[in-house]
């Protein structure tokens, strides 16, 4: 392979690649455990609450899921900055390899907007599930460009504007994802989703991340 491919001898994004991928089917098999056994005649909303050890028990299991790929992102060699592209990197992809992988077991998502419960913590986060891959497009952009994958380009240094941007359209994407839940403290209580999505809330803080990527590019 050419020196300066992303996939050459010392790139870390080919094991990065191919454990967020694996990763990804783990996720995908839980859920389709969980689904036969909660959602047997489909996966609708609200969803009624699953017995408390069993919830508690996936709350541990999202949590034990960052902690994964927080270590592994320590793991990789490089400085706090390029160990951060690497978390981003694989949540990125782990995301969107999740999907993959139940669409090849389950049939499921029948489109991408269909909506789903992305994460549990703090509250249930619910969306579309075209939402959360637009954002791991995000993830991989923002890895690529603060640890870039061909040796000989050197990753520029975010600013108070880039972080700014990126905090900021974080929140406003995160907002959307929480809001219709945030009173659920208690993980026994009805999960429901919008009658109408916030996209425009979610494109504005998309955006912004967007902008602060191409800052990034441009410096």
């Amino acid at each position: 392979m050419d020196g300066d491919s992303p996939w050459s001898a010392g790139s870390p994004y080919p094991a990065l690649s191919l454990y967020a991928a694996a990763m990804a089917y783990v996720e995908a098999a839980v859920v389709v455990y969980l689904r036969a056994l909660y959602h047997p005649a489909g996966f609708f909303f609200p969803l009624e609450p699953i017995p408390l050890g069993m919830a508690l028990t996936e709350l541990g299991r999202e949590a034990a899921t960052i902690l994964m790929i927080a270590a592994l992102a320590l793991l990789s060699r490089g400085s706090r900055r390029e160990q951060f592209a690497a978390f981003v990197y694989v949540f990125g992809v782990w995301d969107i390899f999740y999907y993959a992988w139940l669409k090849v077991l389950i049939g499921w998502p029948k489109g991408l907007l269909d909506p789903d419960v992305l994460f549990l913590i703090p509250a249930p986060w619910v969306g579309p599930v075209l939402a959360p891959m637009l954002v791991s497009s995000l993830l991989i952009a923002l890895a690529w460009v603060l640890r870039p994958p061909w040796p000989r380009r050197s990753a520029p240094a975010a600013g108070r504007v880039e972080w700014a941007l990126l905090l900021g359209g974080a929140a406003l994407v995160l907002w959307t994802f929480i809001r219709p839940n945030l009173r659920l403290l208690s993980p026994q209580m009805t999960v429901v989703y919008p009658e109408r999505y916030a996209w425009e809330v979610f494109s504005a803080g998309w955006l912004m991340g967007a902008g602060a990527i191409m800052r990034l590019v441009f410096k």
